[in-house]
């Protein structure tokens, strides 16, 4: 190999390594006895956002991403892959750490074959200036409710983490996703 080549392969390398945009996965330790894991687990393939401003994750690797109840009436959207051929649950909280622990449940969905939202689904959110937040049914219009973010927020503004679960039907087996975010 020429040292052109070479270092050119290092810089990729070293240039690509730096780029997480934000994105982190995490997954729970879940087995049978035997120490197998399920077949039917749900994989959480991505989870993305949408954020007040229209910064996608998906696409604007790096952004930092924020939600304002002042802009776009404070909608944001958040979507989802998951891998599995049976029905799932999939869980959106909100944190003030970079955890699923203590984190405060937005919205709760069951997904699947037969179910409004499949493997690849969404759905729209809203947070409001006194520190609501909920989200629509997936693939709807249909509000779940708000719940109160207030416990969170100690200042705006604030650090804080989207968290997406996918869980197998008996909640067996878990893996989550977070992205974080700036609550204006």
């Amino acid at each position: 190999m020429t040292p052109f080549k070479f270092f050119t392969l290092l810089a990729l390398a070293l240039t690509l390594g730096a780029c997480d945009g934000g994105y982190h996965e995490h997954v729970h330790d879940a087995y049978h006895d035997g120490g197998q894991p399920l077949d039917d687990a749900p994989a959480l393939l991505s989870f993305d956002v949408i954020d007040s401003y229209g910064s996608n994750s998906a696409f604007d690797l790096g952004a930092e991403l924020a939600l304002s109840p002042y802009i776009d009436d404070g909608n944001f959207e958040i979507d989802w892959s998951v891998d599995t051929l049976s029905s799932y649950h999939i869980r959106f909280y909100l944190n003030d750490v970079d955890s699923i622990d203590n984190a405060i449940l937005v919205a709760s969905n069951t997904c699947g074959f037969g179910y409004a939202c499949g493997n690849h689904s969404y759905q729209q959110c809203h947070y409001t200036e006194d520190f609501q937040m909920g989200c629509s049914r997936p693939e709807s219009s249909s509000w779940q409710g708000y719940r109160d973010i207030g416990p969170l927020v100690a200042e705006v503004p604030q650090t804080a983490f989207l968290v997406v679960e996918a869980c197998d039907s008996s909640d067996f087996y878990c893996e989550f996703a977070t992205h974080q975010i700036q609550l204006e």
